[in-house]
């Protein structure tokens, strides 16, 4: 049964990061919430935008940040017995 779940889960963490690529590259480009928000501020206040340490384009940031926190929480709560209990 763990297998199956963890099969499942792999599956399905599979086909949202195909998803997230294909969405990635997809022809038109959205603007980021980097440039769109916090760029248009730094330049009101002067300031230089920097670029990021990993270079990903428009809401890429945004998906991998959500990718890797759904992770996280899976596996949180697939141990939340073992770690409370501790």
């Amino acid at each position: 049964m763990k297998k199956m779940a963890f099969m499942l889960s792999t599956i399905i963490l599979s086909i949202i990061l195909m998803l997230g690529c294909f969405v990635a590259f997809a022809q038109e480009k959205w603007q980021g919430v980097d440039e769109a928000v916090i760029g248009k501020f730094a330049e009101e206040k002067g300031r230089q935008i920097k670029e990021p340490l990993i270079p990903l384009e428009g809401d890429a940031e945004l998906f991998v940040f959500v990718i890797f926190s759904a992770t996280g929480g899976f596996i949180a709560g697939y141990y939340w017995r073992q770690i409370v209990q501790r």
